[in-house]
């Protein structure tokens, strides 16, 4: 048998039990998911649900900030503050806060400088604004700016929270990438990779391996916090949000990440150009986890997300090939599928956006191999997990 005829036969046996793997993954993830359905009026709340603070993390958010101010305005159930942390911008960010801050008494600036070398600046605005919330809240919410808050959207958070008896969830937003055509091609090939490796939104986990937290928008109950010690331990974490669940749960602590629960969306990157060089830094996945798992994960993302249309060329010549291609073809366009409800309104493009798998799959890879990270020209130092 010819080298190649094995590299063939490698290919194929390495996507078929990649892709049976994710199979699993949906299969599990979906008869785990949830059926709630949370209407704001609908359930009587705990008197401490009231006491919230939303925590909005900014960075040279000037253009962005404002429609994300405006939302958390108008919801509906009464926030006790809104605590807007600066991390040393240079724009007109501090003024826009400060005009919103004149207008309405809950929102505040806190200016929490320039993170200290190495440390991410998110996850440092929110261990500095916890610090400087009241002392009675209950329930964080941290938002990113480009988040655009429905009305219900805390109430809905916070009764499903309550609901479930979780003290930590996020919510699987409604995605707007960038208009220009590339970005409805990398955009939703990077977002299937999430899905490949922890499954179908809308489940509460306990385990460390399947717990994720979406940091666009999620909530933490201030007991759990404190079982974090105020975020302290994910301050070097490229992906907060990712070390946030997986600490928790080591802390004997369930996380929900829930489906959309309504119209609030997320303005993403602005091009794609932004989603190529930025979203890769937290796509991988490796933060408080183990090398022996992440290379396990990245096998498994290479073998079904980046291997199935490289099989499907190769199966057109190796005939033997072409049942395991269909099969993991069949999954992929499943995925692809599934995921039109995850946008707002999809624009053609999106049905074509697997045809970049295979470059996205190696970028995630690169991104997982490098060193230190660079968020917004600030570097983030991995330590050990």
């Amino acid at each position: 048998m010819s080298i190649w005829r094995k590299t063939h036969q490698l290919i194929a046996y390495w996507c078929a039990v990649s892709t049976l793997l994710v199979l699993w993954r949906l299969i599990a993830t979906g008869i785990r998911r949830l059926t709630l359905s949370i209407e704001p009026r609908g359930i009587t709340l705990p008197p401490d649900a009231a006491m919230i603070t939303v925590l909005v993390p900014v960075f040279n958010e000037q253009s962005r900030l404002a429609p994300c101010l405006e939302g958390l305005l108008q919801q509906s159930m009464p926030l006790q503050e809104i605590l807007v942390i600066d991390t040393g911008s240079t724009d007109r960010t501090r003024e826009l806060i400060a005009a919103y801050a004149a207008r309405d008494h809950r929102v505040r600036l806190l200016a929490a400088g320039a993170p200290p070398e190495g440390v991410n600046g998110k996850s440092w605005a929110l261990i500095k604004g916890i610090a400087a919330a009241q002392p009675n809240t209950t329930w964080f919410i941290s938002i990113d700016a480009d988040v655009r808050p429905a009305p219900e959207f805390v109430a809905r958070l916070i009764k499903t929270v309550t609901t479930l008896r979780v003290e930590a969830a996020s919510v699987a937003l409604t995605q707007v990438p960038g208009w220009d055509a590339l970005s409805w091609l990398l955009h939703p090939a990077m977002l299937a990779s999430i899905i490949y490796r922890i499954g179908i939104p809308g489940r509460v986990d306990n385990a460390v391996n399947r717990a994720f937290i979406n940091g666009q928008a999620f909530v933490l109950h201030r007991s759990a916090i404190q079982k974090l010690d105020g975020l302290r331990p994910v301050q070097n974490a490229n992906a907060e949000d990712v070390a946030i669940a997986r600490l928790l749960t080591r802390a004997d602590t369930a996380v929900a990440f829930l489906a959309s629960i309504d119209e609030t969306f997320v303005v993403s990157y602005p091009d794609a150009r932004a989603v190529w060089s930025a979203w890769p830094r937290s796509l991988p996945l490796t933060d408080h986890q183990g090398r022996i798992r992440t290379v396990i994960d990245l096998a498994v993302l290479v073998g079904s997300q980046g291997l199935w249309l490289p099989l499907l060329l190769l199966s057109w010549s190796q005939r033997r090939q072409l049942w395991p291609a269909l099969f993991a073809t069949m999954i992929r366009l499943g995925v692809l599928i599934g995921m039109r409800e995850a946008y707002r309104r999809p624009a053609p493009l999106f049905w074509f956006s697997p045809l970049l798998d295979p470059i996205v799959v190696l970028r995630i890879v690169q991104a997982a191999l490098a060193g230190d990270r660079r968020w917004r020209g600030r570097m983030i130092q991995r330590r050990g997990n």
